[in-house]
């Protein structure tokens, strides 16, 4: 990742005579965010201190609370450590050894799928001797406790159980991880709300036929697969055909998503590290010569569209969350706000919901959701004079929220 001369020996000082040097304000505009900004990448510390800063800018104090870093090389204390590693590699998740955040280390952590430098889950290896050890396991309860205070989600693995049902234990943790994507509390319920219907007359009936009217379904990417391949064997041009491809037809995607896709065509079913990468060079290449947009972890087609689909889940086909554009929600915001012309915020968040297909809303969704209205009243395609009510305006939404994009 290319930050200018912050990618260079002592760049972290430069940052720092740039950011400490206003009296009494700094207003940062940004056109990425933290999460954007990929360690994995790129070993300058300038960069790593910027990261940070944005952090800082983001979400103020919290963000000191919580420091994360991981090892250079793999490293496991047990051979149970690296069994379970390995495992989760074959299942395609990418994992990490050995994470340090705020002075604990955590065996294994899995990273997230679409926000780069965050984790979904930090995964605890126990040995056959944990469960009879009071002692072991007050310590790690304390432990335990601590990181889920600074946002980690842990999950524990006792090696008895792993030897009888590795299976088992690998699908626990696959659901696991599902659940934290899609903010499902362990318990099924504790940080998820029912849907609960607005107010009658919020979006008259009469309307609702013509928000449907607007509405196509979510359709899970395909492609045509060939014979089977090596990744090493497939050139750059073959890889840039399939992704230019899947994009017309099904864009915007998430990156992971698009990649998952590409691969398929080669029945190619792990996306490892190296492929990520190879794939996310071509992504960006691509990117470059305007052949695609990249944009907040979505790629979109290069040609900018005329407006923003709204695509519906489905029973045989749906999408978590963050696998939709913040766009795509406001979209849909704004076509309930052109029927019902006002509606309070809490309304709005579940009017989207539902309308994208969820029956449910977790706080991830619920999050998600919100910050898609902030970006209709950002991009003032609605207005609150309250903040709790929020009204519609007359105006080309889908020009002012591609823009966001096609800048």
């Amino acid at each position: 990742m290319s930050f200018g001369p912050l990618n260079h020996t002592g760049g972290e000082r430069r940052l720092n005579v740039a950011v400490t040097r206003a009296k009494e304000h700094i207003t940062v505009v940004a056109s990425l965010t933290p999460g954007d900004i990929d360690l994995q990448r790129t070993g300058a510390r300038g960069v790593e201190d910027f990261k940070h800063y944005l952090e800082y800018a983001r979400h103020g104090e919290e963000a000191l609370t919580r420091a994360d870093s991981e090892p250079q090389m793999l490293h496991f204390d047990s051979e149970f450590e690296e069994a379970v590693y390995t495992a989760l590699e074959k299942r395609g998740y990418d994992v990490v050894t050995q994470v340090q955040s705020s002075g604990y280390s955590i065996d294994l952590a899995i990273r997230h799928p679409e926000k780069p430098g965050k984790y979904v889950l930090g995964i605890e290896c126990d040995g056959a001797a944990y469960h009879s050890s009071k002692t072991a396991r007050d310590r790690d309860r304390t432990r335990q406790a601590v990181l889920e205070d600074l946002g980690w989600t842990i999950h524990r693995i006792w090696s008895p159980d792993w030897a009888s049902n590795k299976e088992r234990e690998l699908d626990a943790i696959e659901e696991r991880v599902s659940d934290v994507i899609d903010g499902i509390a362990p318990d099924g319920g504790a940080s998820t709300v029912e849907v609960q219907p607005v107010e009658v007359d919020a979006i008259p009936e009469d309307e609702r036929g013509g928000i449907q009217d607007s509405l196509s379904d979510w359709q899970v990417p395909e492609v045509n697969t060939t014979r089977d391949r090596s990744f090493d064997d497939i050139s750059r041009q073959s890889l840039t055909k399939v992704i230019s491809w899947t994009i017309s037809e099904y864009g915007p995607l998430p990156r992971e998503t698009l990649f998952r896709t590409t691969i398929s065509r080669w029945k190619i079913s792990r996306l490892g590290k190296n492929i990520r990468q190879q794939l996310s060079d071509v992504v960006l290449r691509m990117n470059n010569k305007g052949d695609v947009a990249l944009y907040d972890g979505f790629v979109w087609p290069g040609d900018r569209p005329d407006s923003i689909a709204v695509r519906q889940n489905t029973d045989e086909s749906d999408r978590s969350i963050v696998d939709i554009p913040l766009e795509e929600l406001a979209k849909a915001g704004y076509l309930i706000l052109e029927a019902g012309t006002k509606m309070t915020r809490d309304d709005l968040l579940l009017e989207i919901a539902r309308l994208i297909g969820y029956q449910r809303t977790g706080a991830n969704i619920q999050n998600r959701i919100d910050s898609a209205i902030e970006l209709l009243l950002e991009t003032k395609c609605a207005v609150s004079q309250d903040g709790e009510t929020i009204e519609y305006r007359d105006i080309d939404a889908d020009e002012r929220l591609l823009d966001q994009i096609y800048q």
